[in-house]
């Protein structure tokens, strides 16, 4: 097995930044689009700001105990799930 771990830290960086610029550019252009370009949620945002604060404890836990394969994990499988939801819920339809 060749394993050059330059090239393998290059690829994962590579695959999770580009899901976040994916994440950023969709949200972009359809804010852009549809609300002039202003950010407005509609709805309760406290399960929204305690969701975030319990990633961002579990990420620093992930962090602290050197587990950083967890942490880079858990950070793709949130962008997927971020992703997803656009497609699911297809907001650029209506």
């Amino acid at each position: 097995m060749d394993f050059n771990p330059d090239d393998f830290l290059a690829r994962i960086n590579s695959d999770l930044v580009g899901k976040y610029v994916n994440i950023a550019s969709r949200a972009a252009a359809f804010i852009t689009k549809h609300f002039d370009g202003r950010l407005k949620y509609i709805g309760g945002t406290e399960s929204l700001i305690q969701g975030a604060a319990r990633i961002g404890a579990s990420h620093k836990e992930s962090y602290d105990a050197r587990e950083f394969g967890k942490a880079i994990r858990d950070a793709m499988a949130i962008a997927d799930r971020i992703n997803q939801g656009f497609d699911a819920k297809q907001p650029w339809v209506s």
